[in-house]
């Protein structure tokens, strides 16, 4: 069977222009043949194990699929390349950049983005989020009042997948952070989805308009602790973009 699916591919694939217009049986899953070194593993059987492989136009969508599940609305739209940057905020885009390019299944640091409203920050997460995803990792955007509220509301539905998110995914961006009503039980929900992170050395990016000190009092010592542990702390200045027509 695979060798008359790769004949079909052979045939098909390099016309192919989207998923919607795949021929084969498993759409976008390629068979590749057995090298000699499984050959010589299987020299008594006359089928050795063939592999199979995703085709780009499949890799593409799955990506698609997962940016849509990760984000939503204009952010969809943002990402690094379409960064306005500008004497304020290059130090900050550079650093976001140096990030993205050095992150992996292993990477253990975060980033604390702070700075002004309306400066990118989300917009710089959200691209290296992008990133991410195409190197294959799980990630997700969490805007941490909503985070919050989703999770108060599991307790009722029995549903704890936002939680669940943004403890264990690879890349987690909490988005907002300080901009909560905070009480105690903010403050030991919060703890506990950082600590989480912290323990399994996963990269949590935070985006807030607090500095760092205004940050501590907001959200307490302990929860701050453990961000300057995890985070590279970077400042995000320059001019606002609220308001600004998209080019």
């Amino acid at each position: 069977m695979e060798a008359e699916v790769l004949k079909m591919a052979s045939g098909y694939c390099p016309n192919c222009i989207n998923l919607g217009d795949c021929a084969l049986p498993m759409k976008g899953w390629m068979p590749v043949p057995p090298g000699e070194e499984v050959k010589q593993m299987y020299q008594e059987d006359h089928h050795p194990p063939w592999n199979w492989r995703k085709c780009s136009h499949l890799l593409t969508a799955e990506v698609e699929k997962q940016q849509a599940a990760a984000m939503a609305g204009k952010w969809l739209e943002r990402s690094l390349s379409n960064y306005n940057v500008e004497a304020g905020n290059k130090e900050a885009y550079e650093a976001c950049m140096d990030y993205a390019k050095a992150l992996h299944p292993y990477s253990r640091e975060g980033l604390l983005l702070w700075g002004p409203v309306g400066t990118g920050k989300t917009h710089l997460a959200v691209g290296i989020l992008k990133i991410a995803l195409q190197r294959g990792l799980t990630g997700t955007h969490l805007k941490v009042p909503d985070l919050l509220e989703e999770i108060r509301k599991g307790y009722d539905t029995g549903n704890h997948t936002c939680e669940s998110r943004a403890k264990n995914y690879h890349l987690v961006i909490l988005d907002d952070l300080g901009a909560e009503k905070v009480t105690e039980w903010v403050r030991e929900k919060l703890y506990s989805i950082i600590d989480s992170r912290y323990e399994g050395q996963k990269p949590t990016i935070i985006t807030t308009n607090c500095s760092p000190a205004e940050l501590t009092e907001r959200i307490g010592e302990r929860i701050t602790d453990r961000l300057r542990e995890m985070c590279k702390v970077v400042k995000v200045d320059g001019k606002s973009y609220r308001g600004r027509q998209k080019p």
